[in-house]
């Protein structure tokens, strides 16, 4: 199948800034003036050029004169055309890292369903078995073994966190979504969020963006993702704007009650075990101001 990578470079240069997805996220409120821009962006002048030249570029966002100021809007057809990049692919494998946590699962899981209701085939593979307490992500989600046109890797920085298993796709992974700001760039196309607060949080735009049905399995899936990479809400890198797409998601279905019980109040005997193991270890230092714990490979 023929492809306009140039083309897609551009979009996916323009998609990779920090600075750039500012501006798209305040233009997602309609056209603004470069002058209402750039104060929020904390940018020179020249600097917001910059960034806009990119943007109109990759055909994202579109601008018009009006006077002595430029206005820019998001362009449809250039978000037409970034979905059109993942679209026009087929047999599909989404890959997850080894050590699989709710986020890349939630990803893959999301991804999946939202390219199946374009007809899309596609198969999710895991670098490790998928835990059971997340059976609940994976209704209906089939399995089928296929030679794969197109492999998109999921919350994964490094191709090392795919594990043996999935070794032999590191040097083809065609497309990375991924939030890790220590994303070492090995897919031949990317999309990379570092303020995102989880994968999910990027799939969640990517598939509204697709025009998918977010139905509330779906909705599960990216909650999932989003409550375990923040630490059920307690971590830092939870914004204002994690809490609004995680709200939506309950909107459309998902049970965040469920989930969070699931995932942070549930724990297997084994575990259990594990943490009084742990615990027993552990001394006191500074008048009770610091405990020292530890962990060995026998336990």
């Amino acid at each position: 199948m023929e492809r306009d990578y140039r083309a897609a470079a551009r979009v996916f240069k323009a998609l990779c800034d920090p600075k750039r997805l500012a501006i798209l996220e305040e233009l997602r409120g309609g056209e603004k003036c470069a002058c209402v821009l750039q104060e929020p962006m904390e940018l020179t002048q020249s600097g917001l050029s910059y960034h806009m030249k990119v943007l109109c570029e990759s055909g994202l966002v579109e601008s018009r004169q009006e006077g002595k100021w430029t206005h820019y809007q998001l362009s449809r057809t250039g978000r037409e055309y970034a979905v059109k990049l993942l679209l026009e692919a087929d047999d599909i494998y989404l890959l997850c890292h080894q050590y699989p946590d709710g986020d890349t699962l939630g990803s893959a899981a999301a991804l999946y369903l939202g390219l199946r209701q374009k007809g899309k085939r596609v198969s999710i593979r895991c670098g490790d078995p998928i835990p059971q307490k997340y059976d609940y992500m994976f209704e209906g989600i089939e399995f089928p073994d296929f030679e794969p046109q197109f492999i998109c890797a999921v919350d994964i920085a490094d191709p090392q966190l795919l594990g043996q298993r999935l070794s032999p796709y590191a040097q083809r992974v065609d497309l990375c979504i991924d939030h890790h700001g220590s994303n070492t760039k090995y897919a031949r196309q990317y999309v990379i969020r570092p303020e995102a607060a989880s994968t999910t949080e990027i799939m969640y735009d990517l598939l509204f963006t697709m025009e998918a049905e977010i139905t509330s399995q779906i909705a599960d899936c990216i909650y999932t993702g989003i409550t375990t990479d923040t630490g059920c809400f307690r971590y830092t890198n939870a914004t204002s704007r994690t809490y609004i797409v995680a709200a939506h998601m309950m909107d459309k279905g998902a049970d965040a009650a469920m989930i969070n019980r699931v995932m942070f109040d549930t724990k297997s005997r084994a575990r259990l075990e594990i943490e009084r193991r742990v615990l027993d270890t552990m001394s006191f230092y500074f008048g009770g101001k610091c405990a020292v714990a530890y962990v060995t490979r026998e336990m």
